[in-house]
């Protein structure tokens, strides 16, 4: 969040990059893919539901419009 102690070690040039990596990842059926190998399909589930909410919280809460 941009309110975070750490978050001034960080360039915005820094943090666009990354946003627009984020919003690169972005799948056509409004989620974002997990970077592990689940071990079942409903963890797959699961867990992609999760990152795609973090995802979009990170996003919206910087106001990222990419």
């Amino acid at each position: 969040v941009p309110s975070h102690p750490l978050r001034s070690l960080f360039a915005d040039e820094v943090i666009q990059t990354h946003f627009q990596a984020l919003a690169d990842r972005h799948q056509p059926d409004v989620g974002w893919p997990i970077t592990w190998e689940p071990i079942s399909a409903v963890v797959a589930a699961e867990w992609r539901g999760w990152g795609s909410l973090q995802a979009l919280l990170t996003l919206k809460t910087y106001g990222y419009e990419g």
